[in-house]
């Protein structure tokens, strides 16, 4: 029999109708009642603050990894329901923090408990089940909603409401669940990052700028004094900026870590293509750092999980330039 351990955060997942709106309400116990085919798995819970998912911070996410590397070594793996709008961040967060390879499942919903057709008890159904599949057990940590299993290295939410609203821009999903069975069709090879579970500090604060049409370079003069220790620009195309924004983003190359990446949503951050001012090549040469394929929410945990571990400047270059 599967041991499995189970946490939620709250979330859409846990939401019913309030005079005011959808709240967090079921707890970790009262999820699983839900679900009486896990009859064959042996489910630990945790009882954990519950919130919606934008409520979420660092240092919670940071306490939980703590919680899933003490558990994975009395449980076979992990399952944590939690609200949808970061999961992306979370579930990539999480695959920086954890220690083990054992499956740690990521999931949620998009309708709420007490919702016509919630997808809720199926999400939480389909994460039990590739928490305890044979095939899974070095999976580390995935996604998993609407019958989808996904990268967190990858996984980006695109809808508001649908209850297809994850993807993985690029590559598609790693596998997915039909009539209860797991089928895992393919692994992205990815960077493989050291240790980064320890951390020394605590988190730093790091800018995330969007580039757009006329944008001027006032938010980033302005960066350094706010106390940032590092920066990621989510630029246009395949990493370029106006001409206006390469002396400031130079300068602050300079005083800390400028991570580049684009607001496109597929594709990777180029490295040696175009060569006008603010292109890619120009700001690299300049000290910026590429994002590869990873967008800039998930560049910008990594860049603090990296000052967090008092990365020196070169591990940092090179941890970036790994990445694809």
């Amino acid at each position: 029999m599967s041991k499995i351990g189970f946490i939620s955060l709250g979330g859409t997942i846990s939401m019913q109708q309030s005079a005011k709106g959808r709240v967090p309400k079921l707890g970790a116990s009262s999820l699983l009642q839900s679900l009486p085919q896990l009859s064959e798995i042996e489910v630990i819970t945790y009882e954990t603050p519950m919130m919606p998912g934008a409520s979420l911070d660092l240092e919670l996410i940071h306490s939980m990894a703590q919680l899933i590397n003490s558990a994975l070594e009395k449980v076979d793996a992990i399952v944590l329901a939690q609200g949808t709008d970061t999961i992306e961040e979370t579930a990539f967060l999480l695959s920086l923090l954890t220690r083990s390879d054992k499956p740690i499942v990521v999931t949620g919903a998009m309708r709420g408990a007490d919702a016509v057709s919630s997808d809720g008890p199926a999400n939480l159904m389909n994460a039990f089940l590739i928490a305890s599949t044979q095939s899974t057990r070095h999976l580390g940590v995935v996604v998993a909603l609407n019958e989808e299993i996904h990268s967190p290295y990858f996984v980006t939410k695109t809808h508001t409401s649908s209850l297809g609203a994850f993807e993985s821009y690029d590559v598609g999903p790693i596998g997915f669940i039909s009539e209860g069975v797991v089928t895992i069709t393919s692994l992205p090879c990815l960077p493989r990052f050291p240790n980064l579970s320890f951390i020394e500090r605590v988190f730093p604060a790091v800018g995330l700028i969007k580039a757009s049409l006329g944008e001027d370079a006032r938010v980033l003069e302005a960066a350094a004094e706010l106390g940032y220790e590092g920066l990621v620009i989510e630029a246009t195309g395949a990493g370029h900026l106006s001409e206006k924004w390469v002396k400031p983003l130079a300068d602050l190359a300079q005083k800390m870590p400028v991570v580049l990446a684009t607001r496109v949503p597929k594709g990777k951050v180029h490295t040696k293509t175009y060569g006008f001012p603010g292109s890619e090549r120009d700001l690299l040469s300049r000290g910026l750092l590429p994002s590869g394929y990873l967008c800039a929410l998930k560049a910008r945990l990594l860049l603090i999980v990296l000052l967090a571990q008092n990365k020196k400047r070169e591990e940092i270059k090179h941890m970036f330039y790994q990445v694809y």
